[in-house]
């Protein structure tokens, strides 16, 4: 494996940095939304759950 010489962030930095962006994202979108309900609604076989066609 090379090693890096230069100071200057490089591609893979880049698409980390984006990565982990991302990942905290989804992290305050699961933290934001209360998934119970859309759990009870999707759940088959349950009184007011969605049905295929």
């Amino acid at each position: 494996m090379s090693e890096r010489t230069s100071k200057n962030p490089g591609i893979a930095d880049y698409v980390v940095a984006r990565r982990k962006h991302k990942d905290c994202f989804l992290d305050e979108i699961d933290r934001l939304i209360d998934w119970k309900p859309l759990e009870k609604s999707a759940t088959p076989g349950k009184a007011g759950g969605m049905q295929g066609s």
